[in-house]
């Protein structure tokens, strides 16, 4: 992060939360039974910023990153390398743009990743920048690279056709949990490795290609569900699988569960796997073992 020294100083990992000053107020005033969910501390100190630093803090802590990769995909340029060098000095990383001729998007892409994941606290947040849309042919990793125009708009192409990449990315429920996002690093051409639970899967049909089923034996094309993120709901019903609100102050401590998110990937060459779906909300109960 641009501003590492600072975040540092002033956060302690598991221990320490921001807001803006009108959301502290209002948890203070009527959600403070609920602190009782997440930690046992007999105080709780407030630090007050400047708006300087608060902005400082912001650029650090938002979504680790995330909503400057849904920014990137949203926006253009002339040149399509421009839109990974535009916003390297957001995430902290400085690359020699003459390295980089203009349609050097995907190799810029690569080497900023390799930059990012070198910070020992980094996780793979890109991960969620829009699961649903196609993979990258170049960098799975990714949703496939908008079409940039002079005009100052992204383009996807789509089942549907030419669209506005902002429109093929979406908003609300389609911008999902960064919690749990692995750790690891960026290889030169492209491939992202890391260390995570997973299980070998089999399919209905051969040319369904989301419908996974039951465990199979290794072949040629072999699909893996990986784990890339975990998020304790406190909100979910495990019986109904219905989302329910409580009072803190008058209820016990929910059950909840745990909900994973599952990267799909197939195998292409000796070690080698590509991305080919996502999937979130999956019941940890029901996958374990």
């Amino acid at each position: 992060m641009p501003h590492g020294r600072f975040v540092d100083k002033v956060l302690e990992e598991g221990s320490s939360a921001t807001c803006s000053f009108s959301k502290l107020h209002l948890l203070l005033w009527g959600m403070t039974g609920m602190f009782h969910l997440h930690a046992d501390h007999k105080h709780l100190p407030v630090r007050i910023f400047r708006a300087a630093e608060a902005r400082m803090l912001d650029s650090a802590l938002d979504f680790q990153g995330f909503t400057l990769w849904i920014s990137a995909y949203t926006r253009s340029s002339s040149r399509a390398v421009d839109m990974v060098l535009s916003i390297m000095d957001l995430f902290g990383v400085n690359l020699d743009v003459g390295q980089f001729g203009q349609d050097d998007r995907t190799k810029a892409t690569i080497a900023m990743l390799r930059a990012l994941m070198a910070d020992p606290r980094a996780t793979a947040t890109w991960l969620y920048v829009a699961p649903r849309m196609t993979p990258s042919k170049e960098l799975s990793t990714l949703p496939q690279m908008p079409e940039t125009s002079e005009s100052g708009r992204a383009y996807i192409h789509t089942t549907k056709g030419r669209v506005l990449a902002f429109e093929a990315i979406g908003r609300g429920a389609n911008i999902w949990r960064t919690d749990g996002a692995p750790r690891g690093e960026m290889t030169n051409s492209g491939y992202f490795i890391f260390w995570g639970k997973a299980a070998l899967l089999v399919y209905e049909d051969k040319d369904e290609r989301r419908s996974p089923l039951l465990p199979k034996g290794y072949d040629d094309r072999e699909t893996w569900a990986i784990v890339v993120g975990r998020f304790e709901n406190l909100n979910r019903n495990p019986v109904t699988w219905k989302i329910q609100g409580y009072n803190s102050a008058t209820s016990a401590k929910p059950e909840g569960l745990y909900e994973l998110t599952l990267m799909l990937v197939e195998r292409h060459g000796y070690g080698l796997y590509h991305r080919v779906g996502m999937e979130r909300e999956i019941d940890e109960r029901k996958v374990a073992g």
